[in-house]
């Protein structure tokens, strides 16, 4: 479609230029006796041509989203490359979202909630650094002030993130100062794409119990991320 446009917006142009020059000569069907009809009757095509050659120039030259998302992410098993830490972490996670999808009431699923949290405490996870964990990026971007925002998946049902406004933040500083060497590796990541972190576990970020049980967010503070090669 692209071609047959530009044949036609090559003609028009020609006619209008023809025209132009000599308004009495007939073109085509049409007696044409004055520049301001030529301009009438050939502009419009000129321009309507004009416009339908470039969209369909332009959607042919497109790249589908997902074709880019192949061809710009190196996809690698994960599995193989978490450290312990972040394996025990994941396993703690898993396995009381599991009683507590099996508990039979409130009171049940509520003690599942209180017992897992207990177990992070004894393992003394929250509050760590952790270091060369591996994930996914879910979401990238920047807050209202043009600081770095970040959510990454570490499976499917397990996140680790920043806080995305400065009032939640408060003192935690886990948004990515636009002027930091981070925010230069953030700028790296790509959405989809595989990543390595390093930082400090702080925080549950649910307060939804169902939520925070089956699909849970915790708050880190990252200090380094890469892309996983």
């Amino acid at each position: 479609m692209h071609d047959f446009f530009s044949i036609l917006f090559r003609i028009a142009c020609v006619l209008l230029i023809f025209g132009l020059i000599n308004p009495k000569y007939p073109i085509f069907w049409m007696q044409i006796k004055s520049r301001e009809r030529v301009g009438a009757v050939y502009v419009p095509i000129v321009i309507v041509t004009l416009l339908l050659m470039l969209y369909t120039g332009s959607k042919g030259s497109e790249t589908k989203p997902e074709e880019m998302s192949t061809m710009s992410l190196n996809i690698v098993p994960l599995e193989s490359l978490r450290p312990s830490e972040e394996q025990k972490f994941i396993n703690i996670i898993d396995k009381y979202a599991d009683l507590y999808k099996k508990a039979p009431n409130i009171v049940a699923k509520s003690k599942v909630w209180r017992d897992r949290d207990a177990e992070l405490d004894n393992e003394k996870i929250m509050g760590k650094k952790i270091s060369d964990w591996v994930g996914t990026v879910k979401n990238l971007g920047m807050n209202s002030e043009g600081n770095g925002v970040l959510i990454i998946a570490v499976t499917n049902n397990i996140f680790v993130k920043t806080y995305d406004d400065a009032f939640s933040d408060g003192q935690n500083g886990t948004l990515i100062p636009q002027d930091s060497s981070l925010y230069q590796s953030l700028v790296k990541l790509a959405k989809g794409g595989q990543v390595k972190f390093s930082g400090t576990l702080l925080k549950s970020a649910d307060t939804k119990e169902s939520v925070g049980m089956t699909r849970p967010s915790y708050i880190v503070k990252f200090t380094s991320l890469e892309p996983v090669q």
